[in-house]
């Protein structure tokens, strides 16, 4: 099977046809428009939902390469870096390289549910077991093998061939993990961090730690009203200073099937260091670990990583 270098829109095609094929009880299925909203359990695994992004968050296998520019290393093969899009943004990076995948190759894949959909397991296993996983247009087949419990110290839920899990998977507050930061951190940018800052997308990394906190705290506060339909109240967090910032625009263009022209899914990629006063934000930046950033979380987008640099 060969796969784009960075699989995210892939995979998440994958499952969440099937999810939203197994959860969808209207026949015919409904497409982008739900028949019976009132008593619909699809509409969070629907391709449109607006709200599958809080909902449900995708962790995609990220090459090595990417993971070491990510860290602050240097771009190399299959990734090639070439010249700023437009002034003021960084350098851009891209591959034109896919991923070949050979027969019973696994592909670590990481599925965050909202607490709301934590219930469902027993169905979602059912729905991913039944029959093999194919991406769209026949184009490779995938068979769920086991899931683990990463919350829980990876206790074993199902493994291939054994009876569906009747027992839900540990429930883990966001601010579980969160560490004692005193004055510096540095955010690594495991998957591309698309921000959009007013009407326009920032490609400047320097740009857009200076939003980090902010970003954060919007994200958070998506899930908790997608999840309590209660909007909470917007605090401003404090600018805090960017120390250093080495980044580049990834540059991603998603096709679908049904569509001629591609999408354009750019992002942020690289790290950068920020200080000031953190102690306060703990919690959220460790949501932000388990939450993602930015927009198009749900293709795998903007997952970080945050470490005290004391």
């Amino acid at each position: 099977m060969v796969l784009p270098v960075f699989c995210g829109s892939a995979l998440r095609g994958i499952l969440f046809r099937r999810l939203f094929s197994h959860f969808c009880r209207h026949r015919p299925m409904c497409s982008k428009r739900c028949a019976r909203p009132a008593e619909c359990r699809a509409r969070q695994f629907g391709p449109e939902h607006s709200a599958a992004s809080a909902l449900w968050i995708l962790d995609p296998p990220v090459p090595q390469e990417l993971e070491a520019i990510a860290y602050g290393g240097p771009v190399e093969f299959p990734f090639r870096e070439g010249p700023p899009m437009e002034r003021g943004q960084d350098s851009s990076v891209n591959s034109q390289v896919p991923m070949t995948l050979e027969a019973g190759v696994p592909i670590p894949v990481g599925l965050t549910f909202a607490e709301s959909s934590v219930a469902l397991l027993p169905e979602i296993v059912e729905a991913l077991t039944a029959l093999p996983l194919e991406r769209a247009g026949g184009r490779g087949q995938f068979v769920l093998e086991r899931i683990r419990d990463l919350a829980d110290a990876g206790r074993v839920l199902y493994y291939r061939g054994l009876p569906i899990p009747t027992q839900s998977p540990l429930v883990l507050p966001v601010d579980a993990g969160a560490r004692a930061l005193r004055h510096a951190i540095r955010v690594c940018c495991q998957t591309p961090w698309c921000l959009r800052i007013g009407d326009r997308y920032c490609f400047s990394m320097a740009d857009a730690a200076a939003h980090f906190l902010t970003s954060c705290y919007t994200r958070s506060a998506q899930v908790l009203e997608m999840v309590t339909s209660q909007k909470p109240p917007f605090h401003e967090p404090p600018r805090l200073h960017v120390d250093e910032a080495t980044g580049y625009r990834f540059r991603w263009l998603r096709r679908r099937l049904d569509e001629t022209e591609p999408m354009d899914f750019d992002g942020l990629t690289g790290c950068f260091d920020l200080s000031g006063p953190l102690a306060p934000y703990a919690p959220l930046l460790r949501a932000a670990e388990i939450l993602h950033v930015g927009q198009k979380t749900a293709f795998g987008m903007g997952k970080v990583a945050v470490f005290g640099l004391e």
